[in-house]
């Protein structure tokens, strides 16, 4: 058996990787956003793959829960503060929106691809940053539902 090279990890081998993962029929709706990134809707947020650089993948999310009072916000912070003593990914985040009048939360998880990344490296990494930030989403809108404000199509037109 011959072991899989790591390749280059481009923006035209992600889209290709992501559309050879998903075996629905109406196939994954990936945008562009940005030279680097790629952009497509979850269930309760949006994901972003990032690779601007050259040596670090990058998954992220943006949550579709908004906080918009004081209260909230300190209720945000309590969960963003407890997802990073808690958990071991995936790394949580206040994003401000609207001139830091209200505020979201955001999630990542990294590899390193400095040397290139097998396909298999892709999958594992791809399955357990997004089971990690997805999973990290589920619980936030099960500890604070009243904050989630946007249904799935508004998130998929990107807020």
């Amino acid at each position: 058996m011959t072991a899989e090279i790591p390749t280059l990890v481009t923006s035209e081998r992600v889209r290709h990787f992501l559309c050879e993962l998903d075996n629905s029929e109406e196939g994954f709706d990936i945008h562009e956003n940005g030279e680097h990134e790629l952009m497509f809707a979850a269930q309760t947020g949006l994901i972003f793959v990032n690779f601007s650089s050259p040596s670090i993948l990058q998954i992220r999310g943006l949550w579709r829960g908004v906080s918009k009072s004081e209260d909230d916000f300190g209720l945000l912070t309590q969960q963003v503060h407890a997802c990073n003593v808690q958990r071991s990914g995936p790394k949580a985040y206040l994003v401000p929106i609207k001139e830091a009048a209200e505020f979201s939360v955001g999630a990542e998880s990294s590899l390193v691809i400095s040397k290139g990344a097998t396909n298999a490296q892709l999958t594992d990494f791809y399955e357990t940053a997004l089971t990690m930030v997805l999973g990290y989403f589920q619980d936030l809108e099960k500890a604070l539902p009243h904050l989630v404000v946007a249904p799935r199509d508004e998130v998929e037109e990107g807020r």
